[in-house]
């Protein structure tokens, strides 16, 4: 900005999303930060700061308002803030909470302490908003239905109040030493922590639990030392059948998938805008998606066999995995193509961060649990799974998907008398057994999503860290230099059970 603006102009800094302070305990979440954002290049040389030791995001706030007098800033959070909350290692915590605001008080704390009238915090307890332009879940404490835009929020310590926008015009428009009236607005606020579950945010986090699907960190304690559930003794890994072509996958493979074009026609939703699930919504039921029967495969035919040449690709079911390949076509999942089925949805189906992503995209159908018409839940919800890297049917789908499940599977997965979600962990830690919730969703959602999607994670041999039965994840590699064997003629092989 000085670089920019040079060094006669005054710099406001509003920070309305980022949370600055990071817990330092988890130091490969820390490193992923430092490597996704390429914080090493806005840090002075001079401060000389640790990326995995320091507050380097505060020492960096201090340093600017030391060296340059000019400067004002202003912080923007809140404790349930469930974007910020991901990024600091926690996705569906409760007691995290309050270690969040603890953690953000203190650091910013001592910003305002330094310099208590360039540095103002403005701070809500009972919401679980990001940023300032978000439309923000009522809180426990009122009884309204739809959310309010969150720029009209006020907070509230006890002896002032202010909104938030007020609060914010007074930041940007009142200068150095400027004495009107409104400029007494922007003050240094943070609300009394309350020891709260807002109701919005365990109906988000019950919404997200769900749409979610499952996923829970890598290195989580499972209940077998093999990678997937079987009949034998789940403690003797040498029962455990081969992993074959079935793995996770690294940012290089992911990339190169998300690359690809697809050529020519994709399955889609028929009639447009019609509701694959059971759904109260108006809206027309979606024809059911041909098929060419259990055996069939979803398969890409690529433009070239030379790898980095290779830019698009063409999308075709089969009868079975002899007929792709007789064709020369890769095949990429069990069963017939459907609207999750591209290269691009393949790519987002390989991030093992998907669980956590995707709940944060769930928490914007919170709204629905208490006003069913809620006209922004489901748009809002659609349009971040898009932001996932999803394509438009695929994103709908997952949204629909998490919907249909709310209702039916509510009592197993959400305890009113608490307000609190009862997701654990997604098998029993002794049997392997998928827990109520996941079950539940599984029963209610899961072939209806199948059926849509084409692709899941299990028909494509994904592995997530979600145990499933061994034969229900495809025995299928995911390569996007691979070429295609052709086959001899005379046989065809038959297919193993597939799952969803």
């Amino acid at each position: 900005a000085r670089n920019l603006f040079g060094n006669n102009v005054n710099l406001f800094v509003l920070n309305d999303a980022g949370p600055v302070v990071q817990s330092l305990e988890d130091k490969d979440t820390l490193l992923a930060r430092a490597n996704d954002w390429a914080l090493s290049k806005y840090i002075p040389p001079s401060l000389d700061l640790n990326l995995l030791e320091d507050q380097y995001g505060l020492e960096y706030i201090l340093y600017r308002l030391e060296n340059d007098s000019t400067v004002k800033e202003a912080f923007l959070g809140t404790d349930g803030d469930l974007t910020n909350r991901f990024f600091n290692g926690d996705t569906i915590g409760i007691d995290f909470r309050s270690d969040y605001r603890e953690l953000i008080e203190y650091g910013h704390g001592e910003a305002h302490c330094a310099f208590p009238n360039r540095y103002k915090r403005f701070i809500l307890t009972d919401d679980i908003s990001h940023s300032l332009v978000y439309e923000t879940f009522p809180p426990a404490s009122e009884s309204v239905n739809l959310p309010d835009p969150f720029f009209t929020k006020t907070a509230d310590d006890g002896d002032v109040s202010v909104v938030l926008n007020e609060w914010v015009g007074a930041f940007v428009m009142c200068q150095h030493g400027h004495h009107h009236h409104a400029c007494r607005k922007w003050i240094d606020i943070v609300e009394d922590y309350e020891d709260i579950f807002p109701n919005a945010e365990a109906q988000a986090l019950l919404a997200l639990s769900l749409i979610g699907r499952g996923d829970l960190a890598p290195g989580t304690e499972v209940c077998t030392k093999c990678w997937c559930v079987h009949d034998g003794d789940l403690d003797d890994i040498h029962d455990c059948p081969h992993l074959g072509n079935r793995e996770y996958y690294d940012d290089d493979v992911i990339e190169k998938f998300a690359a690809l074009t697809l050529v020519g026609d994709k399955p889609t939703f028929d009639p447009p805008g019609c509701q694959p699930f059971p759904l109260p919504l108006g809206q027309p039921d979606c024809e059911t998606p041909p098929t060419l029967g259990e055996n069939a495969v979803c398969a890409f035919i690529y433009d070239t066999n030379t790898c980095e040449e290779r830019t698009s690709y063409r999308m075709k079911t089969y009868e079975n995995a002899w007929h792709a390949k007789r064709d020369g076509a890769v095949i990429t999942h069990e069963g017939d193509c459907g609207v999750c089925s591209s290269a691009q949805d393949l790519a987002v189906n390989m991030n093992q961060t998907l669980g956590p992503q995707s709940a944060l995209c769930g928490a914007n159908l919170a709204p629905l649990a208490t006003d069913p018409t809620n006209p922004l839940a489901i748009p809002k919800t659609i349009a971040c799974f898009v932001g996932l890297g999803f394509s438009l049917d695929c994103a709908t789908l997952w949204t629909y998907n998490a919907l249909n499940s709310l209702a039916p599977c509510i009592d197993v997965c959400f305890d009113t008398a608490s307000g609190q979600p009862t997701v654990g962990l997604p098998n029993d830690p002794d049997t392997c057994t998928l827990n109520e919730c996941f079950q539940c969703d599984e029963n209610f959602s899961g072939a209806i999503f199948a059926q849509y999607s084409g692709r899941t994670r299990r028909r494509s041999g994904i592995m997530t860290v979600t145990l499933r039965e061994c034969e229900s994840v495809a025995n299928i590699g995911q390569d996007p230099c691979a070429i295609a064997r052709r086959p001899p003629t005379g046989g065809k092989k038959k297919k193993k059970k597939k799952g969803y």
